[in-house]
């Protein structure tokens, strides 16, 4: 016959070390979730960081005005793809005038000065940085001073 199962029995030093095993476990979890939250929590800015917050930041500020970095990014775009434009605009000129030797020269140092503007990054974003700047200022003047130009008026200079 098989005995029936004795009960362990606990004593109290045993009990006060598994409760205080219970309580560490416990503030250990406690622990790894704030860690874990805290972890997301930064993962989480630096991602609305690169998106959001990053197209907000100012890149320039004229008396109460700001050029955010968004307005500053589309205008450097523009401006090489206005570059672009007139390279393959030249391009069309060089082949068009392809047999005078001194139009396609002169053409070929255009072409040249586009590309080095395009690769001369920092540059490139200087000038249209002073170009919205001096938008701006203009822009700025002529409310200052009363100065506007209708719509009529610049259809009737261009006609």
């Amino acid at each position: 016959m098989t005995k029936a199962p004795t009960p362990k029995v606990i004593s109290k030093k045993h009990k006060a070390r598994l409760e205080r095993e219970q309580i560490q476990r416990k503030r250990i979890l406690i622990a790894a979730f704030a860690v874990a939250a805290i972890i997301v929590a930064i993962l989480l800015y630096g991602v609305l960081d690169q998106t959001i917050l990053k197209a907000q930041r100012a890149v320039a500020k004229v008396g109460d005005q700001t050029i955010r970095s968004d307005e500053f990014i589309k205008q450097v775009k523009f401006q090489r793809y206005q570059l672009n434009q007139q390279a393959t605009q030249y391009q069309s000129l060089k082949q068009i005038f392809g047999a005078d030797s001194s139009n396609t020269s002169y053409i070929d140092n255009l072409i040249l000065q586009i590309q080095s503007q395009m690769a001369n990054t920092e540059g490139l974003g200087s000038n249209v940085l002073d170009n919205m700047i001096n938008d701006i200022i203009i822009a700025n003047y002529a409310k200052a001073n009363n100065i506007s130009v209708s719509d009529q008026e610049v259809k009737e200079e261009f006609q």
